[in-house]
Formats: C-alpha cells, sequence, structure tokens
C-alpha cells in the first residue's frame, strides 16, 4: 500500500506463477527458514542448480521443530557443510556448497 516500505527484492510467490513452479537462478543461494515440508524441499533442490544451500531452525535439543533440519545435509552426497552459526535461543544456521564447487 502506500504507507509500507518499498520492496527492494522482487518477490515470487510460487502458487501465482504460471505452472506453479520458478526457476531459482543458478548464481544465487538458496535459504530455508523452519521450513516444514520434506517433499517440497528435495523438489527445490531438485530444480536448484546453484551452488549454495542455506538451512536455519532450531537445534537439535530445542523444543521446537522444522523439516528439514539444519543438519540434514551434513552426509548428503551433493552438499558439504561449509559452515555454521549457533544463535541465541538455540537456532542454527548452516551452510553448504554443493560438492565440486569452490566459494
Amino acid at each position: 500500500g502506500v504507507h509500507s516500505t518499498p520492496h527492494y527484492i522482487n518477490l515470487e510467490y510460487v502458487d501465482e506463477v504460471e505452472g506453479k513452479t520458478c526457476l531459482i537462478p543458478a548464481s544465487t543461494a538458496i535459504m530455508f527458514c523452519y521450513f516444514n515440508n520434506l517433499e517440497y524441499f528435495h523438489k527445490y533442490l531438485e530444480e536448484y542448480q546453484g551452488p549454495c544451500v542455506i538451512l536455519i531452525g532450531p537445534e537439535e535439543h530445542a523444543k521446537r521443530h522444522c523439516d528439514p533440519e539444519p543438519l540434514y545435509l551434513v552426509d548428503s552426497e551433493d552438499w558439504r557443510l561449509v559452515s555454521q552459526l549457533r544463535l541465541e535461543g538455540d537456532d542454527l544456521i548452516a551452510v553448504y556448497v554443493r560438492k565440486g564447487f569452490f566459494l
């Protein structure tokens, strides 16, 4: 609206896009913050060609849940964990790079 702050990022909502899908440019990272649908997570990863995945969610001992959890890709054949940051409040940020990419 006229009183809201300006949008600096062009947001595309998949459910509003023809074909109900949108390609994520390979030059970008993809981030999942407290995502809760493992089936759709895998569909996004299948389509994504970029080098970096960021997962944000609760640590294992927290009394909250998301799916996938931040360390979900630790044993992946396609991704390697390159950084993690524990936040106050039992949250964790995990950054993965596609194996074969150098960042």
